[in-house]
C-alpha cells in the first residue's frame, strides 16, 4: 500500500470523524487505520448486497410474479446504482470496528 499523503490523512479523519466523533480528531491517520477502514467498506458492501437479496413484501394478485419482478427490479438497481448501502449494514459494522480502529490508530 502506498504511503499516504497529508491530503489522504485529513480526509480518512473526516470520514471518522463522522463515524466516532470529535474523539477520532485524536487518532493517529496511519496505514493500519485505512486498512481497517477498507476492510470496513467492503463488509458494509457485503452486508448491502445481502440485504438487496430480501424479497419485500407482496401484494394481492399473482405472488410468483410480484417476486420475480420484484427480484429483477432489485437487480437493476444494483447494477445501475451500486453507491447505495443500507443504514443497518454501515452502523452495526461502524460500531463493531470502534475498538479494532482505535487500536489501529495507536499502531497496536
Amino acid at each position: 500500500m502506498a504511503e499516504m499523503d497529508h491530503r489522504d490523512k485529513e480526509v480518512l479523519r473526516e470520514v471518522l470523524v463522522k463515524w466516532y466523533g470529535p474523539q477520532a480528531n485524536s487518532w493517529s491517520m496511519n496505514d493500519g487505520v485505512l486498512r481497517v477502514v477498507l476492510k470496513m467498506v467492503g463488509e458494509i458492501q457485503n452486508c448491502t448486497a445481502a440485504m438487496h437479496l430480501v424479497p419485500t413484501p407482496m401484494t394481492f394478485g399473482n405472488q410468483y410474479s410480484q417476486l420475480a419482478q420484484g427480484y429483477l427490479k432489485k437487480i437493476l438497481g444494483i447494477l445501475r446504482d451500486n453507491s447505495q448501502v443500507y443504514l443497518s449494514c454501515a452502523r452495526t459494522t461502524i460500531l463493531g470496528y470502534k475498538t479494532e480502529v482505535a487500536l489501529a490508530a495507536m499502531g497496536l
